[in-house]
């Protein structure tokens, strides 16, 4: 089993340093980084060549050209696709193992100290690299393991490298497009029968926005919605909606604590005897 952690940057070193350091102190499984430095100013190609697959351009080319070279040059079954500003927590990649389980997407809880609604779950153990309590959140993460199955249609999230190239990648024509690989993303998901879900006893730790944003970004992303609005014939809120962000599947365990498998129906559980291999167990 590989996984393959695919991460866009631009002046950001310390955090990426971190990220990378992460990853490798907390990952059971093989694994792969491989970077794209979009044009930074300061040391980080130079502390990337050599320690990992690094590509570059020569100024911030978004995420869609980045994600698409990374996963090409990937070597793993699995790709998870990584802001630079991640803190991996031990067992993150439980979702890696779920994924090629399944052998579908699968999406880790985001503790943040930003209060995003329906996308993270508030956890405040330092806003900056600064005041980053890196101790007390090992120790006190596993208390924020979710009770609940959810929707896992958005990033980050593991799946199989040959679904992301099956389902067609990103548009290149695009800084970035995200909004719309997650909208085939689903649909593919859906004609082969499959759910998008969380795994909720696996974390990262998401400083957001501590990448430097790119003049003009708000109204390329605009126009990105906009056109695929057109496409798809359907507007964004109403593919959200249709998608369910982050909205509760049902619990994550049954009464006899096991664990609950939503593609094979609410009433299969995984693990011998009733018992949960993971979060009740740790």
């Amino acid at each position: 089993m590989m996984v393959s952690i695919l991460i866009p940057t631009m002046n950001n070193l310390e955090y990426l340093k971190l990220c990378c350091r992460s990853v490798e102190e907390n990952t059971k499984y093989d694994f792969e980084i491989l970077i794209w430095d979009n044009g930074s100013t300061d040391e980080t190609f130079e502390w990337c060549d050599g320690k990992y697959f690094c590509g570059r351009s020569s100024d911030n080319i978004g995420f869609s050209r980045p994600y698409n070279m990374l996963a090409s040059a990937a070597k793993g079954e699995t790709i998870f696709f990584a802001d630079n500003d991640f803190y991996f927590l031990p067992g993150w990649d439980r979702v890696v193992e779920e994924s090629q389980r399944k052998n579908c997407w699968r999406m880790p809880l985001q503790l943040s100290p930003a209060e995003r609604s329906g996308r993270c779950v508030h956890a405040m153990f330092g806003k900056s690299i600064e005041k980053f309590r890196e101790a007390e959140l090992k120790e006190k993460y596993l208390s924020y393991t979710d009770s609940n199955i959810r929707n896992g249609t958005f990033f980050p999230a593991a799946m199989p490298r040959n679904d992301f190239f099956e389902i067609g990648g990103f548009n290149n024509d695009f800084f970035t497009s995200e909004v719309a690989f997650l909208w085939m993303a689903y649909e593919f998901y859906q004609k082969r029968g499959q759910k998008q879900l969380t795994v909720p006893d696996s974390f990262v730790y998401h400083f957001r926005g501590m990448t430097p944003r790119t003049k003009g970004r708000r109204e390329k992303t605009k126009k990105i919605h906009e056109y695929y609005d057109k496409l798809f014939g359907i507007a964004e809120e109403d593919r959200d909606r249709i998608m369910k962000h982050f909205e509760i599947v049902g619990p994550s365990h049954n009464e006899n604590g096991g664990i609950i498998d939503y593609d094979l129906g609410e009433g299969n559980q995984l693990g011998s005897e009733g018992e949960c291999k993971h979060c009740c167990n740790p």
